[in-house]
């Protein structure tokens, strides 16, 4: 069989997001040249313009196509980050993570909306409720992949399916709207700060660290490529849970015990393609 390769210099699964990105990089910038050398039209905004303006709110902030582009993509990389927890945890694909973040965003609500006034004490009460209630709808998937031992994503379908149902009963039917400046400092900006909250988020999560340390640590290891079938056969039953199963939890145990030893996966099911790296 014949390996299929998956990366494109290098990039892997990035190439395609990293070719559209310089396209459209330079797509503004032969814009901007035309619409300020060539037509000269003194009312044009460059794309990659940043300016520091008042809001809605009278608070100054940062403004610009960047600047909207960058709090975009915090917003998806806190998902991001939330959605590699679940699956790494789960073992499998969970698809009722976005019906739970629902539900648990409708208990939030649901507690602001119940409270005659909202100050940070109201905020952090609700915020501690939504958790509660997303871990305990989290231990029903849990439980049926766990002991039950149900594919994840088979488990999680029936979350995904009723979940928005459940997030609309909360709210009586109802797609309630809360006015708070507290509110609007978490999802948008925090008064005195220009810079949108969410890109504060991601860069708290990373924890960025710098250190002038050097340690050098020699060890002694081989190359090691696993090759698994990954075809339909592996889902038979003769291994507990299924084969596919006991296949994973050997690999990992297996990889476990040599910390040295640089790993790869071939994976095939009639055509072959490398998993990793």
């Amino acid at each position: 069989m014949k390996n299929k390769k998956k990366s494109f210099g290098g990039l892997g699964q990035l190439t395609i997001p990293v070719i559209a990105l310089c396209l459209l990089v330079i797509f503004n910038l032969v814009r901007d040249m035309l619409f300020i050398y060539y037509f000269k039209d003194p009312n044009y905004v460059s794309f990659f313009s940043i300016e520091l303006t008042k809001n809605n709110l009278d608070n100054m902030v940062l403004a610009g196509n960047l600047i909207s582009i960058i709090n975009g993509a915090s917003e998806l990389a806190i998902l991001a980050m939330g959605m590699t927890l679940v699956t790494a945890a789960c073992g499998g694909q969970d698809i009722s993570v976005g019906a739970a973040a629902a539900i648990a965003g409708s208990v939030f609500v649901k507690v602001i909306k119940m409270s005659p006034w909202i100050n940070g004490i109201v905020v952090l009460f609700a915020f501690v409720c939504a958790c509660i209630v997303a871990m305990i709808f989290g231990s029903f998937n849990g439980t049926l992949v766990a002991i039950f031992k149900i594919q994840p994503m088979i488990a999680t379908l029936i979350l995904y399916t009723c979940g928005r149902s459940i997030a609309y009963w909360i709210n009586g039917g109802a797609t309630p709207t809360v006015s708070s400046p507290i509110i609007s400092a978490i999802g948008s900006f925090i008064p005195g700060i220009p810079i949108p909250t969410p890109v504060l988020i991601v860069i708290a999560i990373a924890r960025p660290r710098s250190s002038t340390e050097v340690e050098r640590i020699d060890t002694e290891g081989i190359d090691i490529t696993f090759a698994m079938d990954v075809s339909t056969s592996m889902l038979a039953r003769d291994f507990n849970p299924d084969r596919i199963s006991a296949a994973k939890d050997i690999a990992i145990e297996f990889i476990a015990q040599r910390p040295s030893d640089r790993m790869g996966i071939v994976v095939f099911a009639g055509e072959s393609y490398t998993q990793c790296p």
